[in-house]
């Protein structure tokens, strides 16, 4: 395996080629309800993988760019500053104000879980154990694990679900549920809990600190936190007219008395039962009001293959710059060569390198016939 600038480009590209597919292929709600979280699920491992594996493996093969980019990339990655051994690019700005943003937005990240943790540890009211909480549960569950435990909370604008290993289900302390409501919250809740809804949204907050700086992102969060909901309501009515009012008149009753509520957790670290918004909360009821659908197969694959064809190809080429430009300095124009020579590797690739600074790795130097040679080690 090979890391180098090229592999971190096609990293790039190809992560975010997927983030701009799925956002944009999943703006129809048929669609989204009927393959959305399985194509999802698929989606956040490739992403996630492909970003945490910039590496050019043996059967990767250059793909070399057009000119007119190759200038570009050459000027992009060169040292315009070079004091002793401080070499200064605008690539190298680029990946220190990346490296800065991402790791500033998971300390935030990190730094909102804990303050929401303590939250609800000196707020909180459990009231797992009491009645008619703990029956609820008991027949929610049924034979699945029960590891939840029920927090009544203040300054709380929707009931949530907080904590990927010790779940807990939250629950506003203003709001008057009648047994009905009650059972509804808890059942959307643990659902999300089964689903691995909140593993699937740290996954994305994760790709969403990583590439802080693609405003994609944000569309992105948003349309995953809607697939989410929409997958669970259609879990929790299962195509029952009769659920499916009295479930969408709980969803109206906790919307309209969390109106203009404070909120003191954000809505990132957990998932929420009607924190999407008015018009989210309408796109909900639409989907449940449509007969349910089942999985359509033909537009299942097309994309899935599509999701992977991506992947695939982001590791089978790669692309690279193929110009050697031209350097004017101080009036002095240097032909293509100067200060150019490859370094022959033992894998029998070519490192080339610009004034002792690597540029590229290289499967062959037909772009470079007359460019000097060294083998490695000499």
């Amino acid at each position: 395996m090979h890391y180098s600038f090229s592999t971190v480009l096609m990293t790039i590209l190809a992560s975010n080629l997927l983030i701009i597919l799925i956002t944009f292929c999943f703006r129809k709600e048929k669609l989204m309800l009927s393959i959305g979280y399985k194509l999802l699920a698929v989606f956040l491992i490739l992403t996630l993988i492909r970003f945490l594996f910039p590496f050019e493996l043996p059967f990767t093969k250059s793909l070399y760019l057009p000119e007119f980019i190759s200038i570009f990339i050459f000027y992009f990655r060169y040292s315009f500053i070079k004091r002793g051994t401080l070499k200064i690019s605008l690539w190298l700005i680029f990946e220190c104000v990346w490296l800065i943003g991402s790791l500033v937005c998971l300390y935030r990240h990190n730094k909102s879980r804990s303050r929401t943790a303590r939250y609800i540890a000196v707020s909180g009211r459990d009231v797992t154990m009491l009645e008619p909480v703990k029956t609820l549960l008991t027949n929610i569950c049924g034979n699945k694990k029960n590891p939840f435990r029920v927090i009544i909370i203040p300054d709380l604008d929707s009931p949530k679900i907080f904590g990927i290993l010790s779940p807990r289900i939250l629950v506003p302390d203003y709001l008057d549920l009648n047994s009905e409501e009650f059972r509804f919250v808890l059942q959307h809740e643990s659902y999300h809990y089964y689903h691995h809804d909140l593993l699937i949204k740290e996954a994305v907050n994760l790709l969403c600190i990583l590439y802080w700086w693609n405003p994609v992102c944000r569309i992105f969060k948003e349309q995953v936190g809607l697939i989410l909901e929409m997958h669970v309501d259609d879990s929790l009515v299962n195509s029952d007219s009769t659920v499916a009012k009295a479930y969408m008149s709980s969803l109206i009753h906790i919307l309209e008395t969390a109106s203009g509520r404070k909120n003191s957790i954000p809505l990132g670290l957990t998932v929420a039962m009607t924190c999407t918004g008015e018009e989210e909360l309408v796109r909900r009821f639409q989907m449940l009001c449509h007969k349910r659908d089942k999985t359509r197969i033909p537009i299942f694959i097309l994309l899935l293959m599509m999701v992977i064809s991506i992947y695939i190809c982001s590791y089978g080429i790669i692309l690279e710059a193929n110009y050697c430009a031209q350097i004017e300095n101080d009036d002095i124009l240097f032909d293509s060569y100067t200060g150019f020579h490859a370094v022959l590797k033992k894998d029998g690739t070519y490192d080339l390198y610009l004034n002792d600074i690597f540029t590229e790795n290289l499967e062959n130097l037909d772009y470079y016939p007359d460019i000097p040679v060294v083998t490695e080690g000499e």
